[in-house]
């Protein structure tokens, strides 16, 4: 979707820029901008990135790089804009601004839209009901899991996650509403499956890149994640499942962000979604239901 406006900017000589409140994002994106504009000088730009900015027409940054450059692009996509911190930064948005040229085009892109970003000054809306294959988007399944972070704390793992990764045939993505339960489950999933590759990921780990690296080329069967990975990032042929579904964390948006990491390439349709919790919530059913209504719409 990004790539035809991309081509018309450079085309017409205009400055674009791709800016996400996700690093991981950004990761994914550079690469396969430059495979598809390989004349083009393109700038990776984060908090580690080794590359310095030399004055490339397309750009593709975190927001927060965006606080280096003052009426620069022409042409300002902020993808995942509903994602945190951008979402709730006045400090970012403000900067945002401020990197675009006066009469420069501004583009917000998100499968979770709100009121904010709709009611932005002279703001079109266009929405996209199917992906690029036309498939259904994964409708999540529920499971009622009683006392269900007690138990993991007490190391006792839920008989669903059991069978499901039991019977896994592709990889699995488990998300969990913070570091601590997350990393106490990889220790008990370690010693019940030692011969299954597995992982961890959450912000601020030294092995973040590396470790969704290794996910990519297919070499992690199971990926225990934070939200960090609930957008924007795109893995071949895998299922996820949220542990502690209705906690805090797991708002409507992050749920149907996590359900969309599944089933997004032509031939990666085979993949689950499931939902693990101990009552659903106001977010679980709202995720389920907003699903299926996009799935009703028509894909034009």
């Amino acid at each position: 979707m990004l790539f035809p406006l991309i081509e018309k900017a450079l085309t017409d000589g205009k400055i674009i820029g791709i800016a996400t409140p996700r690093i991981d994002v950004c990761l994914e994106l550079f690469p396969r901008l430059q495979a598809a504009f390989p004349s083009i000088k393109s700038n990776l730009l984060y908090g580690k990135s080794k590359q310095e900015f030399d004055g490339a027409s397309l750009v593709i940054c975190t927001t927060h790089q965006l606080m280096r450059f003052f009426h620069y692009f022409d042409i300002l996509v902020i993808d995942e804009a509903d994602a945190f911190p951008y979402v709730n930064s006045a400090e970012l948005q403000y900067a945002t601004k401020n990197a675009l040229v006066k009469q420069g085009m501004m583009v917000f892109l998100t499968a979770t839209s709100n009121k904010n970003l709709e009611n932005y000054q002279n703001t079109t809306r266009s929405v996209v009901s199917r992906r690029f294959h036309g498939r259904d988007l994964p409708v999540p399944n529920t499971f009622y899991c009683p006392k269900l972070s007690t138990q993991l704390r007490k190391g006792t793992l839920p008989k669903k996650l059991i069978q499901t990764i039991d019977k896994q045939t592709h990889p699995l993505i488990v998300f969990f509403p913070d570091i601590s339960l997350m990393l106490d489950s990889y220790n008990v999933l370690k010693k019940r499956w030692p011969d299954k590759q597995m992982g961890v990921v959450y912000a601020s780990s030294k092995t973040r890149e590396e470790t969704v690296e290794k996910m990519r080329r297919g070499e992690l069967d199971i990926l225990l994640s934070t939200t960090i990975l609930e957008r924007g990032v795109t893995f071949h042929c895998i299922s996820v499942m949220v542990v502690c579904a209705d906690h805090r964390v797991f708002n409507r948006a992050t749920l149907i962000q996590i359900a969309g990491r599944v089933g997004r390439s032509r031939d990666s349709a085979v993949g689950k979604v499931l939902f693990l919790h101990e009552g659903k919530t106001t977010a679980i059913k709202q995720a389920i239901k907003e699903i299926k209504q996009m799935n009703r719409r028509s894909p034009l």
